[in-house]
């Protein structure tokens, strides 16, 4: 373990700039410069990507985001959440809450097969719940197939699937990896070997994957139709390769082999955007940094000196060192714009000079206090920058760098005064709530009381409508904030960037792509 002093980084300027999102780049789907009408077919598009993905099993990927990427590509679920993350028809044409939100009724499309030729259908539904639901089989989706209770068949073509109890996560769990529909003659006949070659329902049929290079051909007996009255998809071929370097990446996309690379460094927008043929994609993503006060001991069970602290962090100033011009404030567990809990009402925990000073002066405090981060950027230099802040109201602090593991081990037993992590959003804000604010919840970081944020977390959990529980989130938000055991910093957003070739871009509620209707400009 790395106990190491950083000094401060104190001239950080008294004129902010401002923050602004790049322009053009809004929104689930995307117009590109250059668009045309009228979709052109075939041509075969290429992905460098930062992620591989463990399997191409659906219920045996490790990473949501980064499986996405590839399950879009030859997978399909009853309902698909959009970037917007609303629900829309997918396998299913239509679908109802029944038994007091306990149950959920599809009635499934006809006409659609396996890319083996079977048919999906009511039975191939329940197959492959049943098979999420197994507890025999040790799959990575387990803490979704407790939610399950049973799938009954009503027709060929309508089914109800019980939930153990009403919970709004239960159409996101049908939406999400775990809820693809894949052909049971294929799982059945493959075994093991399905995770290297699935057979679903997606435009496209995988075909290859050696190394770090997926190959996947346009499925012709795909169900959806272009706007040219012809099934889908546009493309003929999908190719992705998993590159971890993001210099490699950029080198690709600038040469033209690939139309796609990910998790671009903000120090790379320069050569996008002064490319004619490039385009920055604003995936919606983003780092979302933030402190954490250990309340249960000495010092900062003190709330005098917790709001001290918070206020005397100029967070307009962390983005402009941090990430100018495409980093922004963050004022609490905070959600895309486009997601239906997004409050812009929320006050955060504003630069306010004079009254940190007061409160520092009042929590009667003259020791030094210790900042923990990994050992890793950018939350070295966020530490610098607060250690000098703090400096400005006269509270003495010294940064303790520590290795990951560590890091983990001081964390989860509370042997720190304050630290500093990041977040990423997820496709319900239950997932963040849930692990910050719910006595259940993994990161118990601050030691504090959670006996009425669990309550009203557990209570959105239960309910279906939105603006309940939204209203529930913002009691939570309220709390948290009131009593600084939170102080959010700032966001920093995840950019991709793409050849401006590529036509109709539209992402998931994952921030992945849609490939199905994708197309690439001759």
């Amino acid at each position: 373990m790395n106990n190491t002093a950083l000094k401060p980084l104190r001239s950080v300027g008294r004129r902010l700039l401002a923050v602004s999102a790049m322009a053009g780049l809004m929104g689930a789907t995307l117009a590109l410069p250059g668009k045309a009408d009228t979709p052109e077919r075939g041509g075969t598009l290429g992905l460098s990507v930062q992620l591989t993905t463990a399997s191409l099993d659906p219920l045996y990927g490790n990473a949501a985001g980064a499986d996405r990427t590839f399950l879009n590509l030859y997978a399909e679920q009853l309902v698909f959440q959009n970037g917007k993350y609303d629900f829309e028809p997918g396998l299913a044409e239509s679908w109802e809450f029944q038994n007091d939100g306990k149950s959920l009724l599809f009635r499934l499309r006809q006409g659609v097969k396996f890319q083996d030729g079977t048919p999906f259908n009511a039975a191939a539904v329940k197959f492959n719940f049943e098979r999420l639901m197994n507890p025999s089989i040790e799959h990575r989706k387990r803490a979704s197939a407790e939610l399950f209770e049973s799938v009954d068949i009503i027709d060929d073509y309508t089914v109800r699937v019980n939930f153990k109890v009403r919970s709004a996560l239960s159409l996101v769990r049908i939406a999400s990896a775990e809820g693809s529909i894949c052909s049971p003659k294929a799982i059945a006949e493959l075994g093991e070997d399905f995770g290297r070659r699935p057979v679903c329902t997606g435009p496209f049929k995988m075909t290859s994957w050696s190394g770090n290079q997926f190959i996947a051909k346009r499925n012709p007996d795909y169900w959806q139709k272009g706007t040219d009255g012809k099934p889908l998809p546009y493309l003929d071929e999908v190719q992705i390769t998993v590159q971890p370097n993001s210099a490699v990446r950029l080198v690709e996309l600038r040469s033209g082999n690939v139309q796609f690379i990910d998790y671009l460094l903000p120090k790379d927008f320069d050569q996008i955007t002064k490319n004619a043929d490039l385009a920055l994609l604003d995936t919606g993503k983003g780092m979302l940094e933030y402190i954490a006060f250990n309340v249960s001991k000495p010092p900062f069970n003190n709330r005098d000196l917790r709001e001290a602290a918070s206020l005397a962090i100029n967070r307009e100033a962390l983005v402009k060192v941090v990430a100018p011009t495409v980093g922004s404030v963050l004022r609490y567990v905070e959600s895309p714009e486009e997601m239906w809990v997004y409050d812009p009402s929320v006050v955060g925990h504003s630069y306010n000079l004079e009254r940190a000073r007061e409160a520092f002066r009042k929590s009667g405090f003259n020791g030094e206090v210790s900042l923990m981060v990994i050992q890793r950027d950018p939350d070295i230099q966020i530490a610098q920058l607060v250690q000098g802040m703090f400096a400005s109201i006269g509270l003495k602090m010294k940064i303790e760098v520590v290795e990951r593991q560590g890091f983990l081990d001081k964390m989860n037993s509370l042997r720190h005064d304050f630290l500093i992590a990041r977040m990423e959003h997820n496709v319900d804000p239950d997932n963040l709530y849930s692990q910050f604010f719910d006595k259940s919840g993994v990161f118990n970081v601050t030691g504090v009381d959670r006996t009425e944020t669990t309550r009203l977390v557990q209570q959105a959990r239960g309910e279906l409508d939105r603006e309940i529980r939204r209203s529930l989130y913002r009691q939570v938000t309220d709390s948290v904030l009131k009593d600084y055991i939170y102080s959010w910093l700032i966001r920093i957003p995840y950019q991709a960037a793409v050849s401006k070739r590529l036509q109709n871009i539209s992402l998931d509620a994952n921030k992945s792509l849609t490939y199905d209707k994708l197309w690439l400009k001759k």
